[in-house]
């Protein structure tokens, strides 16, 4: 009788197993590994099932992380963890992927994405549809402000509408954090991107520094700040906190983990790229000293879970940058060629499907 009801079980995985995969033709002629049965829930043995489809497989052990790579991109996975990267996305699984008997082992719900690796029809495309700008400040948080009288928070929403604008004239959906002179804390603007399920994040904001010769345009990403500007910058921008009553909620040392990891990693080379593809606009379209690319730990940044970038538009502590950001004509020339960056990154991420080949 126990044997008939293993045999029952057994067939039953493999029932479910086939049936998850689908009747994609890149299965058909090559043995699937049976899959395996780890507290009542099936698993996907991710070793054996590259091996059978030719796929790369690496695995870490000192990070418990496994990599699938194909000819379509490359699916990570991390042990313990519920999440996975799968060709430049995080996605959640129905459970955690598992070490047993010395291999690792991936929930049924992670077959669409290996399969994805060697469908000949990639259903996984990645294309851009979603953006949230985020005007930095706002309320009776002003942010920096000119000698002049021009205040931050009023400058760079100016400037934010105007990008929305453009965004929506190219056909993409853009949702702001603020569209008015409201205070909003810096916890909410990076949960506005999450739960929108964002592309990429972009916040704008002006510069300030007690060096009235400093000027340029500047776009950070998530890193640690690599010179003493960009860490006095961080302090600044991230000392709004002292204004707000709640705080993100800190993340299990296990979701922690596969946040660093995969997240993480994959949106720092994002963020990368966007600012990239921004800073060169900028500097081929207005005239303005382009400091380009650098890093610094912000906390609208570390927060979002998507590529990321802040906005440093020229220091309203100069006056030839005031000047220039006090001009309509200059904002609307700026903002177009944010735009500009944004929409290449977009064509060249689409054109090589997220980056995955």
């Amino acid at each position: 009788m126990l044997l008939m009801t293993n045999l029952i079980k057994r067939a039953a995985l493999l029932t479910a197993f086939f049936l998850y995969l689908g009747a994609s033709s890149a299965f058909a002629g090559a043995p699937l590994p049976d899959p395996v049965l780890i507290n009542g829930a099936a698993y996907i043995p991710v070793g054996l099932f590259s091996q059978s489809k030719g796929l790369q497989y690496q695995w870490d052990p000192l990070l418990k992380n496994a990599t699938v790579s194909g000819a379509a991109g490359v699916v990570k996975f991390h042990v313990g963890s519920e999440y996975l990267l799968s060709r430049g996305k995080v996605h959640k699984l129905k459970d955690k992927v598992r070490l047993f008997n010395g291999f690792v082992a991936a929930p049924l719900s992670a077959g669409e994405h290996l399969e994805g690796l060697v469908s000949a029809n990639l259903a996984l495309t990645h294309r851009i549809r979603r953006v949230v700008i985020d005007a930095g400040h706002g309320g009776h948080d002003f942010g920096a402000q000119s000698r002049g009288g021009a205040r931050e928070k009023d400058i760079v929403l100016q400037v934010a509408r105007m990008v929305r604008g453009e965004l929506e004239k190219c056909g993409i959906e853009v949702i702001m954090t603020r569209n008015s002179d409201v205070f909003i804390p810096l916890s909410e603007r990076a949960r506005v991107a999450n739960q929108n399920h964002a592309d990429f994040f972009v916040s704008i904001h002006a510069n300030a520094s007690y060096s009235k010769s400093l000027q340029g345009f500047e776009v950070y990403y998530l890193s640690e700040a690599t010179d003493d500007q960009a860490m006095a910058l961080q302090r600044a921008e991230n000392s709004v906190l002292r204004f707000e009553s709640g705080r993100m909620q800190v993340p299990t040392a296990g979701l922690k983990a596969i946040y660093w990891d995969l997240k993480e990693t994959q949106n720092r080379k994002e963020s990368i790229k966007i600012a990239d593809f921004m800073a060169d606009a900028v500097e081929s379209s207005v005239d303005i000293a382009n400091r380009r690319i650098k890093s610094a730990n912000f906390y609208v940044l570390r927060w979002s879970e998507c590529p990321a970038v802040l906005v440093e538009m020229g220091y309203l502590t100069n006056r030839e940058d005031e000047a220039r950001l006090k001009d309509p004509n200059y904002r609307e020339r700026l903002a177009a060629a944010i735009v500009r960056g944004l929409m290449n990154y977009k064509a060249e991420f689409e054109r090589t499907d997220g980056y995955s080949r």
